[in-house]
């Protein structure tokens, strides 16, 4: 009622344990009365993470962080957020006192999201985009381009002898960036690479992957191909292996592990 009147909604369990900080409410995309909570005790000695989901507007709470199981976040990294992806249901992000975690099905299960983040405390995370951006505490801004491969991923695909994730659109442009302005060492920021990035699942291992770009107009196919025995050389004694192909222009293809 705008203000007028206020309901005590906190989690029960943190009105057991006093003093807690609410450090992230965040509202559902998708359903009304739905939102999660981020919370952290630090401050009374207690380093476990605190996240809650509601569906009835705050009436009952659940614990999703899954403090110290197998495929939950650590006891001892406490949670300052925790935002939902804007295009998939169930697709979370938390950042703690030591870097980025998500889960795909709505905080039954997390996973890091740590890859080269140095570790560091992660007070807020923004989606922009579909990149998602880190607000660091000593570490600056740091972001992970492109969150495709994350909205649609799923155990079907996983399962599968071979999986192409569907791209993002892709700008032809050459992003450029990375020149200094005062001394020479001062920070420098790093733009996204350019071209399309292509991302993939093998289940197992191979020594020799080619990949076809077929673009069809006016009843004339082109066909772009690349064939990856070299890069692969490097890496066959992967059994299972992730991969992110860049493609620039029409004749360069880039390829890195995931």
């Amino acid at each position: 009622n705008g203000g007028i009147s206020w309901t005590n909604v906190t989690p029960p369990l943190l009105k057991e344990r006093e003093w807690a900080r609410m450090s992230i409410i965040e509202a559902s995309h998708f359903s009304a009365g739905t939102a999660y909570v981020a919370a952290n005790r630090f401050q009374m000695d207690d380093q476990q993470p605190y996240l809650f989901k509601t569906t009835d507007f705050g009436k009952t709470w659940t614990r999703i962080d899954q403090s110290g199981a197998t495929h939950g976040i650590p006891a001892t990294e406490f949670t300052r957020v925790i935002r939902e992806d804007e295009e998939r249901p169930g697709l979370l992000f938390a950042g703690t006192e030591r870097g980025v975690w998500a889960s795909l099905d709505d905080g039954a299960t997390w996973f890091s999201l740590r890859r080269n983040l140095p570790m560091v405390p992660v007070h807020d995370l923004a989606i922009k985009e579909g990149d998602l951006i880190a607000a660091t505490h000593g570490r600056s801004f740091q972001v992970i381009d492109d969150l495709s491969v994350l909205r649609q991923l799923s155990a079907t695909a996983l399962s599968a002898r071979a999986h192409l994730f569907a791209p993002r659109p892709a700008y032809r442009i050459n992003w450029g960036g990375g020149f200094q302005i005062g001394a020479p060492n001062s920070p420098v920021g790093q733009n996204p690479p350019n071209g399309a990035i292509i991302s993939y699942w093998l289940k197992e291992g191979a020594k020799k992957v080619t990949v076809e770009f077929r673009a069809a107009g006016d009843g004339c196919d082109v066909v772009l191909s690349h064939d990856l025995a070299a890069e692969w050389a490097a890496y066959a004694d992967r059994s299972t292996a992730g991969w992110t192909m860049i493609l620039d222009g029409l004749d360069r293809v880039m390829e890195t592990p995931r």
